[in-house]
């Protein structure tokens, strides 16, 4: 299996392995609901994808790259750091990120900056920054001046609508749930016409690497997630009933796993 290079901008070409006992079959994402019964229930993440990726410097004009982890608080977000360069060099490739001390600062643009609160005791990498702004200020700078996460096996840079899914909803995700990605309204009408429920929860699904083998060894280091009450009703009958729940993508089934 190889890793797509691109954003494909026609679903219908998605691949879907289905295994059953005894058997592996390889299809089209289009065969799904006929692998999925009246009855069934469907769970996808509706996190919307941030652009998590914020280049800047510090005091002494070093470039960096700030990849923002986890949102802490109104204006406190856990990133990680990385040095010069960019996503077309492997993370475990980048030159060497600054060392920062308490207080300091990281400079992404004239108005818009972040002061280093503290290291996390798994790396000098990953770092608790307070931003100078909040609220609707701080997220208006976010979308303004950063960009998709994303890695060198890819072939061109991302743009912020290729990283969405059909049914993003409030923007949690640091990387993209991809696992939906395939899943348009089309295919979603025909499940439901089909007796298949489909419900949401939401999972900020975090970085995926950074390459500092300390913070790698974590991961997934704590991931925010919601699951509404109407959805865990939803698991529990289905369970009841006989039927089976899917959950599509690794972060709604750690979602489900740890309600």
């Amino acid at each position: 299996m190889k890793a797509a290079r691109s954003p494909r901008t026609d679903k219908k070409e998605v691949r879907l392995l289905v295994v059953k006992e005894g058997e592996m079959l390889d299809g089209s994402i289009e065969s799904l609901p006929d692998h999925i019964e009246a009855g069934d229930l469907i769970v996808v993440n509706d996190a919307a994808t941030l652009p998590a990726s914020l280049y800047g410097r510090d005091v002494n004009d070093s470039q960096l790259e700030v990849r923002l982890r986890a949102q802490l608080d109104d204006r406190v977000w856990q990133a990680v750091i990385f040095g010069a360069g960019d996503w077309r060099t492997p993370t475990e490739e980048r030159q060497a990120a600054p060392r920062f001390r308490p207080g300091e600062e990281v400079i992404f643009a004239g108005d818009f900056r972040a002061r280093v609160l503290r290291e996390n005791e798994l790396s000098d990498r990953l770092l608790d920054l307070e931003f100078n702004l909040t609220g609707a200020d701080l997220w208006r700078s976010i979308y303004q001046h950063g960009k998709p996460v994303q890695y060198s096996y890819m072939n061109e840079e991302l743009k912020l609508w290729s990283v969405h899914n059909v049914y993003s909803s409030r923007p949690w995700a640091v990387e993209m749930p991809s696992a939906g990605h395939a899943l348009d309204w089309q295919l979603l009408l025909r499940l439901m016409k089909k007796g298949v429920r489909i419900v949401s929860l939401t999972h900020g699904a975090g970085l995926s690497s950074t390459g500092d083998e300390y913070i790698d060894r974590a991961l997934p280091l704590a991931e925010r997630f919601e699951i509404p009450q109407a959805t865990m009703e939803a698991v529990n009958l289905t369970r009841a009933r006989g039927g089976r729940v899917v959950a599509v993508g690794t972060s709604v089934v750690r979602a489900l796993e740890s309600a």
